[in-house]
C-alpha cells in the first residue's frame, strides 16, 4: 500500500477489509499515515480474547512498565468477558479484539477512542502530556484510560445487537446518541463493578486504581444529574452522562441485575424489536419497563417525577409485555476477573453477596421462582450459625437484596476476620445455594 499524502479529514484515514468466499473478516486494518516517520515499533501482547498492539516505549514514556504495573492486558481481557456475558450478542463471527495506539502527528485526524476491531487509542505525537487516550499521560502520576478502553468496548457490543440498534431509531439524533453513548458507558461500568464485586486474581494496584478511575466518573455523572435535576428534569436536554447517573442511582437502590436486565431487553441480539422505536415517548418509555421489569415495581411515576420522562400510556402494556418475557428469558449471572463463568441454574436460588470481601456489610440477595418458605443463615467453616438472618414466606419473581450482614453473630457482637457461609434454605427445595463470605476487618 503506498502513502500519497496525510489525510486531512477524519472520513478520509483508510481501512482495509478482507472477504474471503463472500464472508468479512471480523476485523479489519487501519491505515495510519503520518507526515514523517515517528520512529516507533509496535508490539502485541496478547490475552485470552484481547490483544493490544503498542510499542514499548513511546516519547520516553515507557509503556510497557505502566501496562504490566496496572495489569491493563489481564484487566481488558476479564473487561472483554464480562460485556460479553453481561451485554450478551449472540455474534457468531468471534474474533480476537484488537486495541491499537494510534499515533498521529497532527491534532485533526488524532482519534481519542474509537470503536471497532481495532479499538483505536489515540496518541498525538509532540504533545508533552495529556495527549493519549490510553494513558493519563501526566508526568507526574501516569495511569490507565480504564473508561475509554472499555467504553468502546461496549460499543462494539452495543452495536452488535439489532435489537439495540433498532431500539435508535427514534426520530430523535439527540437522545439516540445520549443512549448509545449510555449504554456503551454502561457496559464499562459493568466491567468494572464484575472486577470489584467478584472474586478477582487482579493485584491491588490494578484493582484499586480501577476502583478509582470509575468512582472520578461516578462523580461526574452525579454532577451532570444534579445539574439536570436544577434546570427542571427537561427530557429534551437529557445527554449520555445524565442517563448514567440514573443507571448509578438504579444500581444503587436495586443493585446491579437491573444493568443486567436492561441489556436483557436487546436479546436475542439478531431478533426485532416488536414494538415500532417511532417516537421519543416509547424510547423513554422501553427504558422505563425494562427498569420496572428487573425490580418488580411499577416505576413510572418514579421516573416521570424524579427524571423527567415522558411515558406512551398507549403502548406500555405493549412495551412492558414484551420487555417482562426477555427479562425472564434470561437468568442472572455475573463474572469476576480471572473466573470461569457459569450459568445460574433455574429454580429459587442465592446469588453472590455484594460487595465482596467487605468491611463491614454486605447484602444478599435471593432469585425467587416460586413461592416458597426462605431461611438464611451465616455459618463459620464448622458449619456453625454465626447469625440467622432470614425466616420467611417470599413470594416468586422477586430479585432482590433481602438482607444486610453486618458482621455481627447472633449476639450482636463483631465476628472476627475470616471465611464464612451464607447458606439459603427453600422448604420445597431444599438448599438453594451456598456462597463464600469474606470479612476482612
Amino acid at each position: 500500500m503506498t502513502a500519497i499524502a496525510p489525510p486531512t479529514q477524519h472520513w478520509e484515514t483508510p481501512y482495509v477489509d478482507v472477504t474471503v468466499d463472500g464472508v468479512m473478516a471480523g476485523n479489519s486494518a487501519v491505515i495510519r499515515v503520518n507526515a514523517f516517520d515517528v520512529g516507533v515499533t509496535h508490539r502485541r501482547p496478547p490475552a485470552s480474547n484481547v490483544t493490544f498492539v503498542m510499542p514499548d516505549v513511546i516519547e520516553g514514556v515507557d509503556l510497557a512498565a505502566l501496562t504490566a504495573q496496572y495489569e491493563v492486558v489481564h484487566a481488558t481481557d476479564a473487561a472483554f468477558l464480562a460485556q460479553a456475558i453481561g451485554v450478551g450478542p449472540d455474534r457468531t463471527d468471534w474474533t480476537t479484539q484488537y486495541l491499537v495506539l494510534d499515533v498521529a502527528t497532527d491534532p485533526v485526524t488524532s482519534v481519542c477512542g474509537a470503536s471497532g476491531n481495532p479499538v483505536r487509542l489515540g496518541w498525538l505525537w509532540g504533545q508533552a502530556e495529556h495527549n493519549s487516550c490510553y494513558i493519563i499521560n501526566d508526568p507526574a502520576n501516569r495511569r490507565p484510560q480504564w473508561f475509554v478502553m472499555w467504553h468502546e468496548l461496549g460499543h462494539n457490543f452495543t452495536c452488535s445487537c439489532n435489537a439495540f440498534n433498532m431500539f435508535l431509531w427514534t426520530p430523535s439524533p439527540q437522545h439516540n446518541s445520549a443512549y448509545g453513548e449510555g449504554l456503551a458507558s454502561l457496559g464499562a461500568l459493568w466491567s468494572w463493578r464484575m472486577a470489584m464485586d467478584y472474586p478477582s486474581d487482579l493485584g491491588a494496584t490494578a484493582r484499586a486504581d480501577i476502583d478509582g478511575h470509575f468512582c472520578d466518573y461516578w462523580g461526574n455523572f452525579q454532577n451532570a444529574l444534579a445539574d439536570y435535576k436544577a434546570n427542571g428534569r427537561d427530557y429534551a436536554t437529557i445527554d449520555a452522562d445524565v442517563l448514567d447517573g440514573i443507571l448509578m442511582e438504579m444500581w444503587g437502590t436495586y443493585g446491579v441485575k437491573c444493568w443486567f436486565d436492561l441489556f436483557s431487553t436487546f436479546l436475542p441480539s439478531q431478533e426485532a424489536i416488536p414494538v415500532a422505536m417511532d417516537s421519543v415517548e416509547k424510547q423513554a418509555t422501553w427504558f422505563v419497563a425494562a427498569m420496572s421489569a428487573s425490580v418488580g415495581e411499577d416505576l413510572r411515576e418514579l421516573f416521570v417525577d424524579e427524571y423527567g420522562f415522558p411515558i406512551d400510556e398507549d403502548a406500555w402494556p405493549e412495551i412492558m409485555s414484551v420487555v417482562q418475557d426477555r427479562v425472564d428469558a434470561r437468568d442472572f449471572y455475573s463474572v469476576g476477573v480471572g473466573e470461569t463463568p457459569a450459568l445460574a441454574v433455574a429454580g429459587n436460588r442465592l446469588l453472590p453477596n455484594v460487595p465482596n470481601p467487605f468491611n463491614p456489610s454486605t447484602s444478599i440477595g435471593f432469585v425467587i421462582e416460586k413461592a416458597t418458605r426462605i431461611t438464611l443463615g451465616v455459618y463459620d467453616l464448622r458449619g456453625r450459625l454465626v447469625r440467622r438472618l432470614m425466616d420467611a414466606e417470599v413470594e416468586p419473581r422477586s430479585i432482590r437484596t433481602l438482607c444486610v450482614w453486618d458482621g455481627r453473630n447472633s449476639l450482636g457482637r463483631l465476628v472476627t476476620s475470616g471465611n464464612y457461609f451464607s447458606c439459603g434454605l427453600s422448604a420445597a427445595e431444599g438448599i438453594a445455594g451456598v456462597r463464600k463470605l469474606v470479612l476482612v476487618r
